[in-house]
């Protein structure tokens, strides 16, 4: 593979350039569709660190598990025409023909499924290295083989669905399946790569999240919503620098969880992003925010006031 990232740079200008689209059904519509371009830059992100690592390493080295990055390749440019589909649902409100979205959809999740096959394979071929770096292949093993079962059953239900009036005709049962195969593809390339740096590099074995620390909110206190305004936000200002025991740098794939009073409602944290969401009638206090990857952890307290 080459050094530059001709399709990822136009995987991350198709996400960032999603604000240019209006959204005719409604704010409900833009609020849910920002989440999901968040979560959609979010990943590719994280793609975008594994692949820099791979292409870090001697050449000699990333063809161990090459067969990975080929299957990534190809799952990557599913993604891209996927997600140009679901921007063009979301300019137009109009749904698109069914066979169109089927005869991309279908065979997409096909490529994440074959993908997970090519990981298992590949893992159950390579030589033992070390004790840490086998726990490691047998987990990915593992998880790629329940992947490869989640994915029958989506590549069933979607099929099904593909057949059915409502999907014909709704413009948003489409955006769904739409979003729900491109976060599957996403993630599935992620497990994908970190399976060919393992290959790639046996030291990934022991690069595991020792230390996080620098998360910031963009505002330390949000104020609750007057009855019949819709919800207010509170983005992450500074994600968490995650490294591990070394130092080295990792990638942001992490978990938030939200903490508050005692039979708090209406405060709510994006478990992916971090972002948090306040709504009219929420129990005013103190609420913390945990960051947790692997055995690193970081929290914030955030002010919620009437």
């Amino acid at each position: 593979m080459g050094r530059r990232l001709p399709w990822r740079s136009k995987l991350l200008a198709a996400a960032l350039g999603v604000a240019l689209y209006a959204f005719p059904e409604g704010c409900a519509a833009a609020g849910n569709y920002a989440v999901f371009t968040a979560h959609y830059v979010h990943r590719a992100q994280v793609e975008t660190e594994l692949l820099a690592r791979i292409q870090a390493l001697p050449p000699a080295r990333r063809q161990q598990g090459a067969t990975i990055g080929q299957a990534v390749a190809a799952l990557n440019r599913s993604i891209l025409a996927l997600y140009t589909e679901d921007q063009e649902l979301a300019a137009s409100a109009k749904p698109l023909p069914p066979q169109r979205i089927a005869g991309d959809l279908l065979p997409a999740l096909g490529r994440a499924r074959a993908g997970a096959a090519a990981v298992i394979e590949a893992c159950s071929r390579a030589p033992y290295r070390s004790a840490a770096w086998h726990a490691r292949v047998a987990n990915i093993v593992a998880s790629s083989r329940a992947v490869e079962r989640q994915i029958a059953a989506e590549i069933a239900r979607d099929a099904a669905a593909a057949g059915r009036a409502r999907f014909r005709k709704s413009s948003l049962v489409q955006r769904d399946a739409l979003q729900n195969a491109v976060a599957r593809l996403q993630t599935t390339a992620i497990s994908m790569l970190d399976a060919w740096l393992l290959l790639a590099d046996s030291a990934w074995a022991g690069s595991q999240p020792a230390t996080a620390q620098g998360l910031a909110y963009t505002a330390a206190e949000i104020s609750i919503p007057a009855k019949g305004q819709g919800p207010a936000e509170d983005t992450v200002g500074v994600p968490p620098r995650v490294t591990d025991a070394s130092g080295q740098v990792l990638p942001d794939t992490g978990t938030y969880r939200l903490q508050g009073p005692p039979g708090s409602r209406g405060v709510k944290v994006d478990g992916l992003i971090g972002t948090l969401e306040v709504r009219s009638g929420a129990t005013p206090g103190q609420y913390t925010v945990k960051y947790t990857q692997g055995r690193a952890t970081e929290q914030v307290t955030v002010q919620i006031v009437p």
